[in-house]
């Protein structure tokens, strides 16, 4: 009995160890591993599609990542230099702008004060040139950094080729280890593929898209800075409780301020359609049963962004859905019964 327990003791002290010393190790890769991780779980539909024709998983994997890299890359390599002239040009143009007329003009009875008029543009122009200037630092760090963002690219490739390769030996693999019944891993594994499709598929790939779809009203319609502002709709569109419509709004109160009515309600229009595209889609790709509540979404957003970085976005959601899924067995089952085997009982051979 004695040596049953310390034989616990000592397998599980073995793993914690060896667990953290792995986590050293994989530290300085760890987010290109999960960038890795995600792609793979978003191409894997379109990778079981092209397996069916070509029947081999070496070369379907292979297909997928030359396609994957060209996404990502292309778009990267051709916006890239357009996108810091534009936001170069608009911290210059920022600049020369009399906030102070341009608001006591077009909302006189809110700025009748010409301190507060002051104020509150020095405030605004004070945030607008630390946005821009943390978008022009980004972007220079982005140029400085290429050797290691190389590195790190090399990984997530590496990373997304086996995870969407293997992706069936590491499900059966995580299965065989899990510590739950058989009952309750089949829960948690379709919970957890429902919350996973809620949050990249009905959260963040719409949201791309929503932005996506407003940076196109932004050219039509003949939007300056268009490039920079269609970056900042596709962050927003991720953002739940906020969306594109974050910089759609102002954009046409600015359009009708300024006695620009064409662009207006031709914005307006193309606003209205695209929101109901996107419900559409939301409907059609998330069932409302499966989603994450806005408000936690938001919260695990914002909260992944602090912690993660950009990747946070996805992340942060999707640590707490699947805190949820396991507080959910856990409610709904006993304690005693939820786990396959109890090791106090267990011989260790």
């Amino acid at each position: 009995m004695e040596e049953r327990k310390y034989r616990n003791v000592f397998i599980i002290s073995l793993l914690v160890i060896l667990g953290l010393a792995t986590f050293l190790l994989i530290k300085p890769i760890f987010i290109a591993m999960i960038w890795g991780v995600v792609l793979a779980y978003i191409f894997y539909p379109l990778y079981r599609v092209i397996l069916k024709v070509v029947k081999f998983r070496d070369i379907a994997a292979s297909i997928i990542c030359i396609i994957a890299a060209l996404i990502v890359i292309i778009p990267i390599w051709l916006f890239t230099p357009q996108l810091f002239n534009e936001v170069f040009n608009l911290y210059l143009y920022i600049q020369k702008i009399d906030l102070v007329n341009l608001l006591k003009t077009n909302f006189p009875s809110f700025f009748a004060s010409d301190e507060f008029a002051r104020n509150f543009a020095f405030a605004l122009n004070t945030f607008i040139s630390k946005s821009l200037n943390f978008v022009l630092n980004y972007i220079s760090d982005f140029i400085l950094k290429i050797p290691s963002l190389a590195i790190q690219l090399s990984i997530t490739i590496v990373t997304f080729y086996f995870s969407i390769r293997d992706a069936h030996i590491l499900k059966e693999y995580l299965k065989s280890i899990s510590p739950f019944n058989q009952e309750i891993e089949k829960k948690f594994i379709q919970n957890s593929l429902d919350v996973t499709n809620s949050v990249i598929f009905g959260h963040v790939l719409i949201g791309v898209l929503e932005g996506i779809l407003a940076g196109i009203s932004f050219f039509i319609f003949g939007v300056h800075n268009a490039l920079v502002l269609t970056l900042v709709a596709i962050i927003l569109g991720i953002l739940p409780l906020i969306g594109p419509a974050g910089v759609q709004i102002p954009l046409i109160i600015y359009f009708f301020v300024s006695g620009n009515t064409f662009s207006a309600i031709g914005m307006t229009i193309y606003y209205l359609v695209s929101t109901v595209i996107e419900i559409f889609l939301r409907t059609m790709i998330v069932s409302k049963r499966t989603k994450l509540t806005t408000y936690l979404a938001f919260v695990g957003s914002i909260g992944g962004l602090f912690v993660f970085g950009p990747l946070g976005l996805i992340v942060g959601p999707l640590v707490i859905a699947y805190l949820l899924v396991i507080l959910e067995l856990y409610r709904n089952k006993k304690f005693s019964s939820i786990f396959a085997l109890d090791l106090d009982k267990k011989e260790i051979p």
